[in-house]
């Protein structure tokens, strides 16, 4: 596995080529911009810290057998969808206000060491989550009679979790960190 920096991983995005079996200290989609109009695909890759909140990713997002010590999708809009699966997420996967999909948003055989934060998203597509670990819970299901309980358009497809994914409120956020 080759290491790269940031901006090595960052034009590899921009010019719409994979980040495929790279180690990356800190991938930072904020330095593209709000809004990102290209496919990213992420494999075989280990990021310590994947960090891109209030992005508007107007094409798809694919991870997919990676580990990633830290994730930040705080408000993103997930708009072509976003496929993640076979991937280890080491902390606080925090996706509050996000979502918004017109394609199907699909989390796939991953492990999830920390808690996994839906405060607030809004699923416009398909919601699929199977196979899951969730090892400090979740609140995807939880919240359900706050007006920022997770809101589903079609019926999610949710099945064989391990973990807790009713869970009320935004589980320990001390080890996520939104600001860089």
């Amino acid at each position: 596995m080759k290491r790269i920096d940031s901006s090595e991983a960052l034009k590899l995005i921009s010019l719409g080529k994979p980040i495929d079996r790279y180690e990356i200290d800190m991938l930072d989609l904020t330095k593209i911009g709000t809004e990102i109009n290209v496919a990213i695909t992420v494999k075989n890759s280990i990021i310590n810290h994947f960090y891109s909140p209030s992005i508007k990713f107007q094409q798809k997002m694919i991870i997919e057998d990676c580990q990633l010590s830290r994730c930040t999708f705080n408000y993103v809009y997930f708009v072509r969808g976003i496929t993640i699966q076979n991937t280890v997420v080491q902390s606080y996967l925090d996706l509050e206000a996000g979502g918004h999909n017109e394609e199907p948003f699909i989390l796939r055989h991953n492990t999830f060491m920390g808690f996994v934060n839906f405060f607030d998203c809004w699923f416009k597509n398909d919601l699929i989550v199977e196979n899951n670990i969730f090892r400090k819970g979740s609140n995807l299901l939880g919240n359900k009679e706050e007006p920022y309980g997770v809101r589903f358009e079609k019926k999610p497809m949710i099945r064989g979790n391990q973990g807790d994914i009713d869970l009320n409120g935004e589980g320990e956020r001390s080890d996520n960190v939104i600001l860089v």
